[in-house]
């Protein structure tokens, strides 16, 4: 009897428990998002964070030491440690931000989330995809807004507010939704996705409300998807109708003759056509259109639609549906059908559909005319994909006379069955790549093997995937003319706002010189008048053809072609124009800038009057004449009101020190595309004046920096400057400890750089962590991962090998092993097989096989396989012939603390 009373309990209870859950989860993922800046993608004590969001203040790794102690106080820790993990780098740039992040990864590696607090908090930071009914209902356009009130939907016939005010006797409000919902299904997914909660007004609001719910939840999806797919089929003939009868009225009044020529050359031109280019589409569409019976016409239609960055406007099963009936509609109205017959033939068999056909060939082949020849050899080709084997052997035992065309272009076969085998190769190429995996194209792809005799581009059509290949000069052009016409296509999509996004995205990373080639291309058609483009493109182009100087040269060549064609003439020619200066300037044709900046300076108004005077100065100053290049700095207006705009956060430049700052970025990419190769002496003189008549000490420090990687001897005088200098700020004198520890590396200083080099670690306070001698055995237990590494321990190292330090070189390489992180193993054991390779180059034996027997005891990526195999080849070089034994640690290591510079260096010397 008493069992009633405690089930009832029960219930309640996981009821109540139930909501519980729901608001615990509801408050915690709100304390999660109180301390993770998702904008920036950092962690931030509630208070701090709130004051970055209203006042956009700067970050840096300064704010550690406040989000260490809040991870260390709250019970969230793991929980928002996990968010940080999900996320990436945030929307928002703002100063200091990724090495805030860095630093924040390292620091929640003591607050792990377990499993299921990671995904838990997952979803909260990377939110699922938007729902079906979303993403079409973003799609539809209402025709009446005036039936969308206070989140509600008036469906006809009543007047909108009827329904509000109740004044419809009669009218039955499920009904007419439902009516209207019916009669447009696309409705339905708009009004439903945008209605929303109940709103909280009126009784009557909420009762409509609330029956738009219930029907919405009601309505079938299978509905909408098929009203979505009928929207799209409709959109796409009416594009594919209004493309084909253009194309068609244009070819109309031209002769046969006329209509095969320009035929031809769409056909030579698509080899250079990217084949998920809408160029390569087109052309296969007019090719249709003017000659019918060529079979490239819907090959290369079809090709085009098989390609992975083909968008939905025309998706391929519209496509095709439209195409077969493109060709019915054309051989009913057509006083001779044959040419649309043919293309029908062709097309039936590119899609697969060979016995019909096969039907439509066999009635080609049965009317003689002057494409009897090719008629017969298509049958024959389509028999055997059908199984027929007989027919097709008897047709390359006997091959016919060549057609009229054939002749005209190529001349008579050297061998009779060649003609043939020349129209077997190439379509059945093409037949085999358009079947993809279906099983008839094996025998096309056998016909193409047995075919093949030249190159399969002899016929003029690419068929097959854009190449990659970069290994002839066609090769080059190929791939080149791919990456333009597709990024091309893609900009011919954006809008207006998009462009500039795009442009501002990939100009962002232009300072670091480490975009793509195709992100080159992308920047250089988006923003021609910037000479970042124009940099990327020509370093990229030296960078991905490094070992081969002739390539290089001639995918330059393609680059200046490019720029150059669209500087002669149209609406942007003046942008180009300003390319080409850069194109000019950067592969060392100072003379040319100088002259097109000569001419571009007469008209230059803003946004590019600035830049245009920065760059006059600049190819004036590189031919001996340095008046242009003072003037515009003396007259810089400092940084324009838009570029503060953009970017808030940075400083605002005065007394000419924004146009030494373009100047300093110009000469920053001239020296990265010189590699190391002498540079003019005026890039010396323009950096070292930047360098010490700069206002701006970010500005300043831009252009030491660029001064040292062409003149490090005169440049460290500048450092050690800096070094003692007053109204320096402290990451200046940072900088400065670190450049000179590079220049004493590259002087082969070692134990300067090795005092430099301390002196910046006990600067910067660089986190280490105290070393345990049994940091080794976790070490050899750890596989390596891909990551990052501070380059300090990387220079260090170098440095004290150089010197023959091994101690120092055995510490550097313990405080790398103290941090236990997984990224840092594979760089422990490569220094340890760099310190090995140095005892043994030194004469050293016992400290090496050590090591060598302790790095062997671990699981090693295939690089350190290496690396180890190359190191035991070296000592066996010595004449040392123990075997490995399997060691606990590469020598007897002390726990210790972290090693601290707490005095200034000694003086180190200025040679």
């Amino acid at each position: 009897m008493r069992r009633g009373p405690v089930a009832l309990t029960v219930v309640l209870v996981l009821i109540f428990s139930s909501a519980a859950f729901a608001q615990n989860d509801a408050d915690l993922k709100k304390r999660v998002f109180e301390a993770y800046d998702a904008l920036d993608g950092v962690i931030l004590p509630p208070e701090l964070n709130r004051n970055v969001a209203a006042n956009g203040i700067d970050l840096s790794r300064d704010n550690l030491g406040e989000v260490k102690k809040f991870l260390e106080s709250t019970p969230d820790a793991p929980l928002i440690c996990a968010a940080l993990f999900a996320g990436g780098f945030g929307t928002r740039s703002i100063s200091g931000v990724h090495q805030l992040r860095f630093a924040e990864l390292d620091l929640c590696m003591s607050h792990r989330p377990t499993q299921e607090q990671s995904e838990k908090v997952r979803p909260w930071v990377l939110p699922p995809p938007p729902s079906r009914r979303e993403s079409i209902a973003s799609t539809f356009v209402p025709h009446d807004f005036s039936r969308f009130v206070d989140g509600g939907y008036s469906p006809p016939p009543a007047a909108p507010h009827a329904w509000l005010s109740g004044d419809i006797p009669g009218r039955d409000y499920r009904k007419d939704l439902q009516a209207a919902f019916d009669a447009e299904p696309l409705l339905a997914a708009y009004v439903c996705y945008h209605a929303g909660g109940a709103p909280s007004l009126d009784a009557r609001r909420r009762e409509l409300h609330s029956v738009l719910m219930k029907v919405c939840n009601e309505f079938p999806d299978a509905k909408i998807e098929a009203a979505f797919r009928e929207k799209n089929s409709e959109n796409a003939r009416a594009w594919l109708n209004g493309l084909m009868n253009g194309m068609l009225d244009a070819a109309a009044p031209l002769s046969n003759d006329l209509r095969r020529q320009q035929a031809q050359e769409l056909v030579q031109q698509l080899p250079r056509i990217a084949k998920a280019s809408t160029y390569a589409f087109e052309a296969g569409l007019r090719i249709i259109a003017l000659v019918p019976d060529d079979w490239r016409g819907p090959a290369t239609v079809l090709a085009y639609k098989m390609q992975p960055t083909y968008g939905d406007r025309a998706p391929v099963e519209v496509t095709i549906a439209w195409l077969k009936d493109l060709y019915a509609k054309q051989i009913a109205r057509s006083a001779d059908p044959s040419p649309w017959k043919r293309g029908q033939r062709a097309f039936l068999t590119l899609t697969g559909d060979l016995q019909m056909a096969r039907k439509v060939a066999a009635e080609l082949a049965a009317r003689p005319d002057e494409q009897h020849a090719l008629d017969v050899i298509y049958l024959a080709i389509i028999d055997r994909a059908l199984g027929n084997r007989a027919a097709y052997d008897r047709l390359m035992n006997d091959c016919p006379a060549p057609d009229a065309q054939y002749l005209l272009r190529f001349g008579a076969p050297a061998r009779p069955v060649k003609y043939c085998e020349d129209v077997v190769a190439e379509f059945a190429r093409a037949v085999r790549d358009q079947l993809g995996n279906a099983p008839a194209a094996r025998q096309f792809a056998q016909m193409h093997v047995e075919t093949n005799r030249v190159p399969s581009s002899t016929l003029g059509v690419m068929v097959g995937p854009p190449s990659d290949k970069r290994e002839t000069r066609n090769d080059l052009d190929d791939w080149f003319s791919s990456f333009v016409h597709q990024e091309e296509d893609a900009i011919a999509k954006m809008d207006k706002v998009q462009r500039e996004e795009a442009g501002a995205r990939l100009n962002g990373k232009i300072g670091c010189m480490c975009v793509n080639f195709q992100e080159a291309i992308e920047l250089t058609l988006l923003r021609p008048w910037h000479e970042g483009g124009a940099a990327q493109l020509i370093y990229r182009a030296h960078m991905d053809e490094l070992a081969d100087p002739e390539k290089e040269t001639y995918v330059r060549h393609l680059l200046g072609d490019f720029i150059a064609s669209r500087a002669a003439s149209g609406p942007n020619a003046n942008e180009w124009k300003r390319s080409l200066r850069a194109f000019y300037l950067f592969t060392g044709d100072y003379t040319r800038a100088r002259d097109f900046s000569r001419e571009l300076i007469k008209t230059s108004q803003p946004p590019y009057a600035i830049r245009d005077s920065v760059l006059l100065g600049l190819t004036e100053r590189l031919l001996g004449n340095t008046r242009p290049l003072d003037e515009a700095i003396a007259n810089c207006p400092g940084t324009p009101a838009e570029e503060i705009d953009r970017h808030p956060d940075e400083e605002v430049l005065h007394n000419g020190d924004y146009c030494r700052k373009i100047l300093n970025l110009d000469l920053m990419r001239a020296i990265y595309i010189a590699d190391e190769k002498p540079v003019p002496h005026a890039f010396k003189e323009m950096l070292a004046e930047n360098a010490t008549k700069a206002s701006s000490f970010a500005v300043r420090e831009f252009a030491l920096e660029q001064f040292t990687r062409v003149d490090p001897d005169a440049a460290a005088a500048l450092w050690r400057g800096l070094v003692d200098g007053s109204n320096v700020p402290e990451w200046g004198k940072e900088q400065a400890f670190l450049q000179l520890a590079k220049i004493a590396e590259k002087q082969k200083q070692w134990n300067d750089g090795i005092r430099w080099i301390d002196r910046y670690i006990d600067a910067t306070s660089l986190p280490s962590e105290s070393f345990t001698a049994d940091a080794w055995d976790a070490i050899a237990r750890q596989e390596e991962v891909v990551g990052g590494i501070d380059e300090t321990y990387d220079l260090k190292l170098r440095l004290a090998l150089g010197a023959h330090d091994f101690e120092t070189a055995r510490r550097t390489i313990e405080d790398l092993a103290a941090h236990g992180e997984p990224r840092y193993v594979v760089y422990v054991r490569s220094g340890l097989l760099k310190l090995a390779n140095a005892e043994i180059d030194a004469g050293k034996r016992e400290e090496p096989l050590r090591i060598l027997g302790y790095v062997s005891r671990s699981v090693l990526s295939t690089m350190t396989s290496s690396l180890l195999a190359d190191s035991r080849k070296r000592l066996a070089g010595t004449g040392e012939k123990r075997e490995l034994q399997r060691e606990n640690s590469p020598w007897d290591s002390q726990s210790r603390k972290p090693r601290r510079v707490t005095q200034p260096s000694p003086a180190v010397s200025k040679s």
